[in-house]
Formats: C-alpha cells, structure tokens, sequence
C-alpha cells in the first residue's frame, strides 16, 4: 500500500505497488549496493588516476587543445612521463577504499521486490521516466 504517492503516470502502463514505492523514494534516490569489487574499485581509481595525469600533463600545452582531445578521447593512451605524486595518491585513495569497502556494515535499502521492481522499471523500453516540472499559473 503505498500511502503517499508523488507519481503521474501519463501511460497506458499499470504500475504495480512496489514500483510506485521505488519510484516516489525520488529520482536523487540512489540503491545501496552490497559489497563493491576488487575490480571496480581498481577500475575507477586508474581511470580517475589517468584523467589527472592527462590533465597534469597538458596543463601548459593549451595550445595543442586538437592534440589533447584526441589523447582524451583514446582510453589506452597514458601520458610517457607520470606525475609520482598523482600515482602515490592514487595507489593510496585504492588502498583506503578497500579498507572501507571490508569494514562498511552493509544496509540495503530496498526491499527484494522494489530492488526487482527497479530492474524491471529500467529494462522497460515503453515507459519514460522524467521529473515533473511545475508551472506557476
């Protein structure tokens, strides 16, 4: 039973209770997730430790702003000379997110049926989902 609902929908599609509860927690709700990844973590930090080195990199070359771009936009490209202090951070911000991510207490947010409600929300290509903009009169 959902008792406060905060949804219009303007479709021929019937929501059911646990996707209306998923969708009037908010679109700046965001799930928990259980545990993150080895992987993901070292994914996300090398990527975030390449945009610092690229921006190091050419931080007095403005330019060569065609040049940078090109680099920006190809994923495998690292600059030839690191920054040390950006790869110690970095090696360091990897090591402390691993030690958070074993220590967190993990408490899901939603409950098994919104969590599939949500998964079916997403994969369903007939519905749109958009915040409603007021209009004063």
């Amino acid at each position: 039973m959902v008792t406060n609902n905060n949804v219009t929908n303007l479709s021929n599609y019937v929501l059911n209770s646990n996707e209306l509860r998923v969708l009037n927690k908010g679109l700046t709700f965001v799930p928990s997730k259980k545990n993150i990844s080895y992987t993901e973590i070292d994914t996300d930090v090398t990527r975030f430790e390449r945009k610092l080195q690229l921006h190091y990199h050419f931080a007095d070359k403005d330019s060569h702003t065609d040049r940078r771009s090109k680099f920006e936009n190809n994923p495998s490209y690292w600059p030839r000379k690191l920054n040390s202090r950006i790869t110690v951070f970095c090696r360091n911000l990897k090591q402390e997110l691993l030690k958070m991510n074993r220590n967190s207490s993990f408490h899901n947010n939603l409950t098994k049926y919104e969590s599939n409600a949500l998964k079916g929300l997403r994969s369903n290509k007939n519905i749109i989902i958009k915040r409603l903009i007021k209009t004063v009169a």
